[in-house]
């Protein structure tokens, strides 16, 4: 009877009722266990193929917009290149001009970055294997550059102060760009918004 009970209340709210008789009684109690790290164990168990489509769809229009948002990151970096303090972080870094040897830096440092190959990166095909695949990976690196730079040196280097400098630049224009980021739409979206604006002012 409780088991009758649980999937006359599952199909109430759920699109696929055939799923919802195929449970067990054993399915049932795995079903209404408690599970945490999910606003819905019970939605997520069931596999609602209404959300997997919503899910789909959000995937496709952020790979579409990706090369748009990935396009006003490279003209950041551009112009991130221009600052007097970056002329030390455009190639990979030689710790000896600054001071610290070749073993003492790779002992700090596991992931050097630098700016070229950041812009190199940016440059690449989307389809390229290096190829960034979010805009967040951009700013991991730029931030990884700094991150080198404190592990390594200390304020007051020539090194870690330009690093300091720079990476105030950049924090200052990276908010600045976090909002216009999330707001982008894809061309082709903006355009059907357009139309249907322009559809809607002729009606008027």
């Amino acid at each position: 009877f409780q088991r009758q009970l649980a999937k006359e209340g599952l199909q109430s709210v759920v699109d696929d009722k055939q799923q919802v008789n195929s449970l067990s009684a054993k399915d049932l109690r795995n079903l209404f266990k408690l599970r945490t790290g999910t606003p819905s164990d019970t939605h997520d168990k069931l596999k609602c193929e209404r959300c997997k489509i919503i899910h789909d769809n959000a995937e496709m229009e952020a790979m579409k917009v990706l090369p748009k948002k990935l396009a006003a990151c490279k003209n950041l970096i551009q112009e991130m290149v221009k600052e007097e303090e970056a002329r030390h972080f455009l190639t990979p870094l030689n710790p000896q001009d600054y001071g610290v040897s070749k073993e003492e830096y790779e002992r700090a440092v596991k992931q050097p970055m630098d700016l070229g190959t950041i812009q190199r990166r940016l440059a690449l095909p989307e389809d390229q294997t290096q190829a960034y695949k979010s805009v967040s990976n951009v700013s991991k690196d730029v931030n990884r550059i700094f991150g080198n730079v404190m592990k390594v040196w200390n304020p007051g280097d020539e090194i870690a102060d330009a690093s300091q400098k720079l990476q105030s630049w950049w924090i200052e224009k990276w908010q600045e760009l976090v909002p216009v980021l999330m707001t982008m739409k894809a061309d082709s979206e903006r355009d059907e918004e357009t139309e249907e604006k322009n559809g809607s002012d002729d009606i008027l």
